[in-house]
Protein backbone atom coordinates (compact mmCIF):
# COMPACT_ATOMS: atom_id res chain seq x y z
CA UNK A 1 0.00 0.00 0.00
CA UNK A 2 2.88 2.81 0.53
CA UNK A 3 4.77 1.81 -2.54
CA UNK A 4 1.73 3.59 -4.69
CA UNK A 5 2.10 6.38 -2.40
CA UNK A 6 5.55 6.49 -2.61
CA UNK A 7 5.61 6.57 -6.33
CA UNK A 8 2.82 9.68 -6.85
CA UNK A 9 4.93 11.56 -4.77
CA UNK A 10 8.18 10.98 -6.27
CA UNK A 11 6.22 12.23 -9.41
CA UNK A 12 4.87 14.80 -7.88
CA UNK A 13 8.62 15.96 -6.82
CA UNK A 14 10.10 15.32 -10.03
CA UNK A 15 6.90 17.63 -11.76
CA UNK A 16 7.93 20.39 -9.46
CA UNK A 17 11.81 20.15 -9.39
CA UNK A 18 12.49 21.12 -12.63
CA UNK A 19 10.07 23.93 -12.97
CA UNK A 20 12.00 24.93 -9.62
CA UNK A 21 15.10 24.81 -11.19
CA UNK A 22 14.87 26.59 -14.36
CA UNK A 23 13.11 29.40 -12.00
CA UNK A 24 16.43 29.60 -10.21
CA UNK A 25 18.23 29.59 -13.16
CA UNK A 26 16.76 32.57 -15.22
CA UNK A 27 16.69 34.65 -11.32
CA UNK A 28 20.58 33.72 -11.57
CA UNK A 29 20.87 34.90 -15.45
CA UNK A 30 19.13 37.75 -14.75
CA UNK A 31 21.52 38.68 -11.84
CA UNK A 32 24.11 37.97 -14.29
CA UNK A 33 22.94 40.22 -16.46
CA UNK A 34 22.77 43.41 -14.30
CA UNK A 35 25.90 42.54 -13.40
CA UNK A 36 27.43 42.58 -16.92
CA UNK A 37 25.23 45.84 -17.96
CA UNK A 38 26.43 47.55 -14.95
CA UNK A 39 30.12 46.83 -16.06
CA UNK A 40 29.28 48.06 -19.18
CA UNK A 41 27.68 51.22 -18.11
CA UNK A 42 29.96 54.10 -19.40
CA UNK A 43 31.75 56.33 -16.20
CA UNK A 44 30.79 59.96 -16.06
CA UNK A 45 32.90 61.78 -18.72
CA UNK A 46 35.81 64.36 -16.73
CA UNK A 47 37.52 65.08 -19.67
CA UNK A 48 37.34 66.06 -23.22
CA UNK A 49 39.78 66.01 -26.28
CA UNK A 50 38.57 68.49 -28.45
CA UNK A 51 39.97 66.10 -31.43
CA UNK A 52 37.41 63.78 -30.45
CA UNK A 53 34.84 66.17 -31.39
CA UNK A 54 36.23 67.38 -34.71
CA UNK A 55 38.99 69.96 -33.59
CA UNK A 56 42.30 69.82 -36.17
CA UNK A 57 44.61 72.09 -37.10
CA UNK A 58 43.97 71.54 -40.68
CA UNK A 59 40.36 72.73 -40.39
CA UNK A 60 39.85 76.51 -41.49
CA UNK A 61 37.76 77.03 -38.20
CA UNK A 62 37.39 74.89 -34.33
CA UNK A 63 35.11 77.24 -33.17
CA UNK A 64 32.22 74.52 -32.88
CA UNK A 65 34.33 71.72 -32.06
CA UNK A 66 35.69 73.18 -29.41
CA UNK A 67 32.59 74.69 -28.09
CA UNK A 68 31.07 71.08 -28.50
CA UNK A 69 34.08 69.35 -26.42
CA UNK A 70 33.52 71.90 -23.59
CA UNK A 71 30.07 71.61 -23.09
CA UNK A 72 30.29 67.95 -23.07
CA UNK A 73 32.77 67.84 -19.83
CA UNK A 74 33.98 69.97 -16.98
CA UNK A 75 37.09 69.95 -18.71
CA UNK A 76 38.32 69.88 -22.18
CA UNK A 77 41.53 69.33 -23.44
CA UNK A 78 43.60 70.86 -26.04
CA UNK A 79 46.66 69.03 -27.74
CA UNK A 80 49.61 70.96 -29.17
CA UNK A 81 48.98 72.28 -32.74
CA UNK A 82 47.62 75.56 -33.80
CA UNK A 83 43.79 75.35 -33.81
CA UNK A 84 42.14 78.09 -36.41
CA UNK A 85 38.83 80.24 -34.84
CA UNK A 86 37.24 82.29 -36.40
CA UNK A 87 34.23 82.46 -33.90
CA UNK A 88 34.26 82.87 -29.84
CA UNK A 89 34.75 80.07 -27.47
CA UNK A 90 32.42 80.10 -24.38
CA UNK A 91 33.57 79.00 -20.96
CA UNK A 92 30.64 78.92 -18.69
CA UNK A 93 29.60 78.10 -15.45
CA UNK A 94 32.21 75.06 -14.03
CA UNK A 95 33.91 74.77 -17.50
CA UNK A 96 37.33 74.30 -17.67
CA UNK A 97 39.51 75.12 -21.29
CA UNK A 98 42.74 73.50 -20.70
CA UNK A 99 45.80 74.24 -23.73
CA UNK A 100 48.75 71.31 -23.34
CA UNK A 101 52.63 72.68 -24.34
CA UNK A 102 52.51 73.57 -27.96
CA UNK A 103 48.54 74.40 -28.39
CA UNK A 104 47.64 77.39 -29.68
CA UNK A 105 43.94 79.22 -30.49
CA UNK A 106 44.75 81.45 -33.57
CA UNK A 107 42.41 83.84 -34.94
CA UNK A 108 43.73 84.52 -38.75
CA UNK A 109 43.12 87.66 -40.57
CA UNK A 110 42.92 86.03 -44.27
CA UNK A 111 39.95 83.68 -42.61
CA UNK A 112 38.02 86.34 -40.69
CA UNK A 113 37.88 90.21 -39.90
CA UNK A 114 36.10 89.37 -36.28
CA UNK A 115 37.05 91.82 -33.79
CA UNK A 116 35.30 90.07 -31.01
CA UNK A 117 36.86 87.94 -27.95
CA UNK A 118 38.55 84.75 -28.95
CA UNK A 119 37.83 83.21 -25.55
CA UNK A 120 35.22 84.67 -23.51
CA UNK A 121 34.57 83.29 -19.45
CA UNK A 122 30.67 84.20 -18.78
CA UNK A 123 30.42 82.44 -15.14
CA UNK A 124 31.23 81.52 -11.92
CA UNK A 125 34.05 78.99 -11.66
CA UNK A 126 35.01 79.48 -15.54
CA UNK A 127 38.77 78.35 -16.25
CA UNK A 128 40.58 79.14 -18.89
CA UNK A 129 44.52 77.52 -18.17
CA UNK A 130 47.73 75.97 -20.00
CA UNK A 131 51.03 73.95 -19.02
CA UNK A 132 53.41 76.65 -20.16
CA UNK A 133 54.35 80.14 -21.45
CA UNK A 134 54.33 77.97 -24.96
CA UNK A 135 50.68 77.94 -25.62
CA UNK A 136 47.91 80.26 -25.20
CA UNK A 137 45.52 82.59 -27.27
CA UNK A 138 46.06 85.01 -30.18
CA UNK A 139 44.54 87.19 -32.50
CA UNK A 140 46.11 88.99 -36.18
CA UNK A 141 42.79 90.95 -35.75
CA UNK A 142 42.03 94.45 -34.14
CA UNK A 143 41.11 93.42 -30.32
CA UNK A 144 39.63 96.60 -28.63
CA UNK A 145 37.97 100.17 -28.96
CA UNK A 146 39.02 103.49 -27.78
CA UNK A 147 40.87 102.39 -24.89
CA UNK A 148 40.06 105.32 -22.15
CA UNK A 149 37.32 107.19 -24.21
CA UNK A 150 34.39 104.02 -23.56
CA UNK A 151 33.64 101.08 -22.12
CA UNK A 152 34.55 98.30 -24.63
CA UNK A 153 33.79 94.61 -24.26
CA UNK A 154 36.18 93.41 -26.52
CA UNK A 155 39.83 91.92 -25.60
CA UNK A 156 41.66 89.10 -27.43
CA UNK A 157 40.51 86.81 -23.83
CA UNK A 158 37.48 88.15 -22.38
CA UNK A 159 35.54 88.20 -18.87
CA UNK A 160 32.25 89.29 -18.47
CA UNK A 161 28.72 88.95 -20.48
CA UNK A 162 27.87 90.59 -24.14
CA UNK A 163 24.53 91.21 -23.02
CA UNK A 164 22.24 90.83 -19.70
CA UNK A 165 20.27 88.00 -21.12
CA UNK A 166 23.29 85.50 -20.95
CA UNK A 167 23.96 86.82 -17.39
CA UNK A 168 22.45 84.81 -14.52
CA UNK A 169 24.25 85.53 -11.81
CA UNK A 170 24.95 88.90 -10.00
CA UNK A 171 28.93 88.56 -9.91
CA UNK A 172 31.82 86.74 -12.13
CA UNK A 173 33.32 84.98 -9.33
CA UNK A 174 36.09 82.48 -8.99
CA UNK A 175 37.32 82.44 -12.31
CA UNK A 176 41.03 81.72 -13.50
CA UNK A 177 43.51 82.78 -15.95
CA UNK A 178 46.95 80.94 -15.87
CA UNK A 179 50.06 79.89 -17.56
CA UNK A 180 49.19 81.06 -20.75
CA UNK A 181 50.29 83.24 -23.40
CA UNK A 182 47.77 86.17 -24.47
CA UNK A 183 48.59 88.09 -27.75
CA UNK A 184 47.84 90.06 -30.31
CA UNK A 185 48.95 91.89 -33.66
CA UNK A 186 52.35 91.66 -33.92
CA UNK A 187 51.96 93.87 -37.20
CA UNK A 188 50.19 96.58 -35.58
CA UNK A 189 53.02 97.03 -32.94
CA UNK A 190 55.44 96.93 -36.03
CA UNK A 191 53.32 99.74 -37.61
CA UNK A 192 53.77 101.60 -34.12
CA UNK A 193 57.16 101.04 -33.48
CA UNK A 194 58.29 102.29 -37.41
CA UNK A 195 57.47 105.26 -39.15
CA UNK A 196 55.24 107.03 -39.28
CA UNK A 197 54.53 105.56 -36.04
CA UNK A 198 50.89 104.60 -36.67
CA UNK A 199 49.34 104.60 -33.20
CA UNK A 200 46.00 102.13 -33.62
CA UNK A 201 47.78 99.74 -31.98
CA UNK A 202 46.70 101.11 -28.47
CA UNK A 203 43.44 100.11 -28.80
CA UNK A 204 44.57 96.61 -29.00
CA UNK A 205 43.21 94.77 -25.48
CA UNK A 206 44.69 91.43 -24.58
CA UNK A 207 42.49 90.93 -21.37
CA UNK A 208 39.64 93.01 -20.58
CA UNK A 209 37.15 92.18 -17.66
CA UNK A 210 33.96 93.71 -18.09
CA UNK A 211 30.45 93.22 -16.15
CA UNK A 212 26.91 93.55 -16.03
CA UNK A 213 26.75 96.88 -14.04
CA UNK A 214 27.98 98.38 -17.69
CA UNK A 215 24.70 96.55 -18.86
CA UNK A 216 20.61 97.41 -18.61
CA UNK A 217 18.63 96.23 -15.21
CA UNK A 218 21.59 94.00 -14.03
CA UNK A 219 24.69 95.12 -11.58
CA UNK A 220 27.39 92.85 -10.68
CA UNK A 221 30.60 92.77 -10.04
CA UNK A 222 33.69 90.88 -12.16
CA UNK A 223 35.11 89.49 -8.70
CA UNK A 224 37.57 86.76 -7.21
CA UNK A 225 39.23 86.25 -10.07
CA UNK A 226 42.77 85.45 -10.51
CA UNK A 227 45.38 85.70 -13.20
CA UNK A 228 48.51 84.42 -12.88
CA UNK A 229 52.01 83.12 -14.64
CA UNK A 230 51.14 84.42 -17.84
CA UNK A 231 52.23 86.29 -20.55
CA UNK A 232 51.30 89.20 -22.59
CA UNK A 233 52.74 90.64 -25.94
CA UNK A 234 52.12 92.67 -28.61
CA UNK A 235 49.28 94.99 -27.75
CA UNK A 236 48.13 98.27 -26.74
CA UNK A 237 46.50 97.47 -22.96
CA UNK A 238 47.52 94.16 -21.67
CA UNK A 239 45.40 94.53 -18.73
CA UNK A 240 42.14 96.35 -18.87
CA UNK A 241 39.98 96.93 -15.90
CA UNK A 242 36.71 98.67 -16.38
CA UNK A 243 34.38 99.96 -13.62
CA UNK A 244 33.14 97.25 -10.70
CA UNK A 245 35.87 94.70 -11.32
CA UNK A 246 36.86 94.77 -7.85
CA UNK A 247 38.70 92.19 -5.67
CA UNK A 248 41.09 90.05 -8.20
CA UNK A 249 44.40 89.33 -7.79
CA UNK A 250 47.07 89.57 -11.03
CA UNK A 251 50.75 87.63 -10.08
CA UNK A 252 53.90 86.04 -11.52
CA UNK A 253 53.04 87.80 -15.01
CA UNK A 254 55.28 89.57 -18.05
CA UNK A 255 55.08 91.98 -20.10
CA UNK A 256 56.52 92.61 -23.54
CA UNK A 257 55.98 95.15 -26.35
CA UNK A 258 53.09 96.64 -25.16
CA UNK A 259 52.58 100.09 -26.31
CA UNK A 260 50.57 101.72 -24.03
CA UNK A 261 49.16 100.63 -20.35
CA UNK A 262 50.09 97.07 -18.87
CA UNK A 263 47.66 97.54 -16.42
CA UNK A 264 45.13 99.79 -17.52
CA UNK A 265 41.60 100.29 -14.65
CA UNK A 266 39.06 102.61 -14.57
CA UNK A 267 36.04 102.68 -11.45
CA UNK A 268 37.71 99.77 -9.41
CA UNK A 269 38.76 98.75 -5.91
CA UNK A 270 40.45 96.08 -3.65
CA UNK A 271 42.46 94.89 -6.91
CA UNK A 272 45.97 93.56 -6.22
CA UNK A 273 49.44 93.29 -8.94
CA UNK A 274 51.98 91.99 -7.79
CA UNK A 275 55.27 90.14 -9.17
CA UNK A 276 55.73 91.19 -12.25
CA UNK A 277 58.37 92.49 -15.04
CA UNK A 278 58.04 94.96 -17.72
CA UNK A 279 60.14 94.51 -21.21
CA UNK A 280 59.57 97.89 -22.15
CA UNK A 281 58.53 99.17 -25.63
CA UNK A 282 59.44 103.26 -25.88
CA UNK A 283 56.51 105.22 -24.35
CA UNK A 284 54.50 102.23 -22.45
CA UNK A 285 52.95 103.21 -19.01
CA UNK A 286 53.17 100.53 -16.60
CA UNK A 287 50.25 101.48 -14.30
CA UNK A 288 47.48 103.72 -15.32
CA UNK A 289 44.64 104.67 -12.69
CA UNK A 290 41.37 106.58 -13.42
CA UNK A 291 38.78 106.82 -10.41
CA UNK A 292 40.00 104.11 -8.64
CA UNK A 293 41.16 103.17 -5.10
CA UNK A 294 42.76 100.88 -2.34
CA UNK A 295 44.34 98.79 -5.30
CA UNK A 296 47.88 97.41 -4.11
CA UNK A 297 51.14 96.75 -6.63
CA UNK A 298 53.78 95.19 -5.01
CA UNK A 299 57.19 94.05 -6.55
CA UNK A 300 56.47 96.02 -10.05
CA UNK A 301 59.64 96.06 -12.16
CA UNK A 302 60.41 97.64 -15.62
CA UNK A 303 63.28 97.86 -17.91
CA UNK A 304 64.25 101.27 -18.34
CA UNK A 305 62.88 102.58 -21.83
CA UNK A 306 63.45 105.15 -23.99
CA UNK A 307 61.48 108.09 -25.37
CA UNK A 308 58.73 106.32 -27.52
CA UNK A 309 57.33 107.08 -30.93
CA UNK A 310 55.64 110.71 -31.17
CA UNK A 311 57.41 111.50 -28.48
CA UNK A 312 55.28 109.85 -25.80
CA UNK A 313 57.36 109.09 -22.37
CA UNK A 314 57.78 105.75 -20.90
CA UNK A 315 56.54 106.23 -17.22
CA UNK A 316 56.12 104.05 -14.24
CA UNK A 317 52.44 105.05 -13.38
CA UNK A 318 50.28 107.66 -14.07
CA UNK A 319 47.35 108.21 -11.44
CA UNK A 320 44.53 110.77 -11.85
CA UNK A 321 43.46 113.02 -9.04
CA UNK A 322 40.07 111.22 -8.73
CA UNK A 323 41.89 108.49 -7.30
CA UNK A 324 42.40 107.61 -3.56
CA UNK A 325 44.35 105.46 -1.27
CA UNK A 326 46.47 103.36 -4.11
CA UNK A 327 49.61 102.02 -3.10
CA UNK A 328 52.45 101.51 -5.99
CA UNK A 329 55.72 99.91 -4.94
CA UNK A 330 58.45 98.75 -7.44
CA UNK A 331 61.83 100.37 -8.65
CA UNK A 332 60.24 102.13 -11.12
CA UNK A 333 63.30 102.66 -13.35
CA UNK A 334 60.97 103.46 -16.49
CA UNK A 335 63.39 106.56 -18.03
CA UNK A 336 61.19 109.34 -17.10
CA UNK A 337 59.06 110.66 -14.00
CA UNK A 338 55.60 109.04 -12.92
CA UNK A 339 52.55 110.69 -12.64
CA UNK A 340 50.68 110.69 -9.37
CA UNK A 341 48.08 113.70 -9.01
CA UNK A 342 46.39 111.50 -6.51
CA UNK A 343 45.91 113.33 -3.20
CA UNK A 344 46.03 110.38 -0.40
CA UNK A 345 47.58 107.87 -3.43
CA UNK A 346 51.26 106.66 -1.87
CA UNK A 347 53.86 105.66 -4.39
CA UNK A 348 57.36 104.17 -3.56
CA UNK A 349 59.72 103.47 -6.31
CA UNK A 350 63.55 103.06 -6.29
CA UNK A 351 64.72 104.62 -9.54
CA UNK A 352 68.18 105.40 -10.64
CA UNK A 353 70.12 108.54 -9.65
CA UNK A 354 73.23 108.47 -11.05
CA UNK A 355 74.05 111.36 -12.47
CA UNK A 356 76.48 109.68 -15.44
CA UNK A 357 73.59 108.15 -16.98
CA UNK A 358 70.78 110.36 -18.83
CA UNK A 359 67.51 109.13 -16.75
CA UNK A 360 65.08 111.50 -16.83
CA UNK A 361 62.97 113.09 -13.94
CA UNK A 362 60.68 115.64 -14.66
CA UNK A 363 62.33 118.63 -16.60
CA UNK A 364 65.70 117.61 -15.44
CA UNK A 365 68.63 115.45 -17.58
CA UNK A 366 70.61 114.18 -14.95
CA UNK A 367 73.14 113.57 -17.63
CA UNK A 368 73.35 117.48 -18.56
CA UNK A 369 74.32 118.46 -14.47
CA UNK A 370 78.36 120.09 -14.70
CA UNK A 371 79.82 118.76 -12.03
CA UNK A 372 82.50 121.62 -11.23
CA UNK A 373 85.01 118.91 -10.87
CA UNK A 374 86.40 115.45 -11.96
CA UNK A 375 84.19 112.84 -11.28
CA UNK A 376 85.80 110.76 -8.92
CA UNK A 377 86.67 106.76 -10.30
CA UNK A 378 84.37 105.11 -7.28
CA UNK A 379 81.31 107.51 -6.31
CA UNK A 380 79.60 106.76 -3.08
CA UNK A 381 76.83 104.01 -3.65
CA UNK A 382 73.39 105.72 -3.74
CA UNK A 383 71.71 106.30 -0.47
CA UNK A 384 67.92 104.46 0.72
CA UNK A 385 65.70 104.95 3.39
CA UNK A 386 62.28 104.88 4.40
CA UNK A 387 61.50 106.25 7.67
CA UNK A 388 58.67 108.49 10.02
CA UNK A 389 59.07 111.75 10.83
CA UNK A 390 56.80 113.02 14.08
CA UNK A 391 56.36 116.59 14.37
CA UNK A 392 53.59 118.88 16.42
CA UNK A 393 50.80 120.19 13.98
CA UNK A 394 50.24 123.69 13.49
CA UNK A 395 47.79 125.80 12.56
CA UNK A 396 48.21 127.73 9.94
CA UNK A 397 50.41 124.78 8.82
CA UNK A 398 54.37 125.11 8.60
CA UNK A 399 57.42 124.17 6.83
CA UNK A 400 59.81 121.52 9.30
CA UNK A 401 63.07 120.33 8.76
CA UNK A 402 63.19 116.57 8.14
CA UNK A 403 67.05 115.66 7.62
CA UNK A 404 69.70 116.94 5.53
CA UNK A 405 72.86 116.25 3.29
CA UNK A 406 76.16 116.60 4.10
CA UNK A 407 78.88 116.21 1.71
CA UNK A 408 82.62 115.88 2.69
CA UNK A 409 83.58 118.77 0.42
CA UNK A 410 82.18 121.48 -1.63
CA UNK A 411 81.69 121.73 -5.54
CA UNK A 412 79.48 118.42 -5.38
CA UNK A 413 76.51 118.00 -7.13
CA UNK A 414 73.53 115.91 -5.49
CA UNK A 415 70.31 114.56 -6.21
CA UNK A 416 67.28 113.00 -4.36
CA UNK A 417 64.27 111.98 -4.98
CA UNK A 418 61.48 112.03 -2.28
CA UNK A 419 58.08 110.36 -2.25
CA UNK A 420 56.56 111.36 1.59
CA UNK A 421 52.92 110.93 2.57
CA UNK A 422 51.70 113.76 5.81
CA UNK A 423 48.73 112.34 7.67
CA UNK A 424 47.38 111.58 11.31
CA UNK A 425 47.90 108.28 12.93
CA UNK A 426 44.19 108.33 13.73
CA UNK A 427 43.19 109.35 10.72
CA UNK A 428 42.58 108.46 7.08
CA UNK A 429 42.62 111.83 5.61
CA UNK A 430 46.57 111.21 4.42
CA UNK A 431 48.09 112.74 0.90
CA UNK A 432 50.92 112.08 -1.08
CA UNK A 433 53.33 114.12 -3.19
CA UNK A 434 57.09 113.15 -4.89
CA UNK A 435 59.76 115.57 -5.33
CA UNK A 436 62.80 115.70 -7.48
CA UNK A 437 65.88 117.84 -5.23
CA UNK A 438 68.60 118.48 -7.43
CA UNK A 439 71.62 121.03 -6.63
CA UNK A 440 75.41 121.73 -6.03
CA UNK A 441 77.26 122.77 -2.55
CA UNK A 442 80.08 124.92 -2.43
CA UNK A 443 82.03 127.22 0.14
CA UNK A 444 80.80 129.92 -1.20
CA UNK A 445 77.73 131.86 -2.11
CA UNK A 446 77.09 129.85 -5.37
CA UNK A 447 75.47 126.67 -3.35
CA UNK A 448 72.38 125.74 -5.51
CA UNK A 449 69.37 123.53 -5.10
CA UNK A 450 66.29 123.15 -7.37
CA UNK A 451 62.73 121.24 -6.19
CA UNK A 452 60.95 120.11 -8.90
CA UNK A 453 56.89 118.26 -8.09
CA UNK A 454 56.56 114.80 -10.15
CA UNK A 455 53.13 114.24 -8.63
CA UNK A 456 50.79 114.14 -5.53
CA UNK A 457 48.74 116.64 -3.84
CA UNK A 458 49.67 120.25 -4.48
CA UNK A 459 49.35 121.31 -1.02
CA UNK A 460 51.92 118.79 0.49
CA UNK A 461 55.04 121.02 -0.20
CA UNK A 462 59.03 120.73 -0.29
CA UNK A 463 61.45 123.42 0.37
CA UNK A 464 65.51 123.65 0.71
CA UNK A 465 67.75 125.69 2.58
CA UNK A 466 71.49 125.19 1.45
CA UNK A 467 74.35 126.69 3.28
CA UNK A 468 77.84 125.66 2.22
CA UNK A 469 78.19 121.93 2.11
CA UNK A 470 74.94 121.08 3.91
CA UNK A 471 71.14 120.96 2.27
CA UNK A 472 68.11 121.21 4.59
CA UNK A 473 64.97 119.89 3.73
CA UNK A 474 61.77 120.91 4.56
CA UNK A 475 58.14 119.55 4.29
CA UNK A 476 54.53 121.32 5.21
CA UNK A 477 52.06 118.68 6.18
CA UNK A 478 48.85 118.97 3.43
CA UNK A 479 46.64 119.91 6.52
CA UNK A 480 47.14 121.40 9.67
CA UNK A 481 46.30 118.24 11.70
CA UNK A 482 48.74 116.25 10.11
CA UNK A 483 51.82 115.07 12.68
CA UNK A 484 53.36 112.55 10.82
CA UNK A 485 55.15 112.49 7.44
CA UNK A 486 56.47 109.03 6.36
CA UNK A 487 59.35 109.24 3.73
CA UNK A 488 61.12 106.87 1.14
CA UNK A 489 64.34 108.98 0.58
CA UNK A 490 66.89 107.67 -2.44
CA UNK A 491 70.00 110.23 -2.70
CA UNK A 492 73.10 109.80 -4.35
CA UNK A 493 75.95 113.03 -4.88
CA UNK A 494 79.23 113.18 -7.03
CA UNK A 495 81.27 112.51 -3.82
CA UNK A 496 80.73 111.25 -0.51
CA UNK A 497 77.49 112.14 1.02
CA UNK A 498 75.76 111.70 4.75
CA UNK A 499 71.97 111.69 4.89
CA UNK A 500 71.08 112.86 8.53
CA UNK A 501 67.78 112.78 10.44
CA UNK A 502 66.29 115.47 12.21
Amino acid sequence: MRKPCLMIVALMIAAVCPAMAAEETLADNRGMDQDVVARAAPAPTLYANVVDFGADPANADNTEAIQRALNSAPKAIVPPGVYAVNGTVVIQERQHLHLCAGAWLQRFADRTDNTKPVVRLISNWAALTGESLNCGVSTENPSGGFTGEQIVNNGVVNVGPLDAGEYTDPNINFWIIDSITISGSWEAVHDYVTPPHDDKVDRNELLTLVNSVTLPAKGGSCYLGRVSNCSFRDGGVAIKLNPVCNGNIFTNNLFYEITHSCFYAEGVTENVFSNCFVHSTGGVTVIRLRRSGYNHFYGVMCEPGATGPQGRYTRFCDISEDCWHNVLIGHGDTGHAYINNSNSSLIITHATLDHRGVAYFGEIKTGQIEIGQPEPQDPTAPISEVFIRNFQPTKPSEFHDVFTLVSDSPNQVFMMEISVTSGSPDSSNHSGASFIVSGKTSSGNEATATVDRIGGNPNLQCQTHIEGNTVTVQLKPSHYRHGRFVIMLRAKGSGNCEIRFI
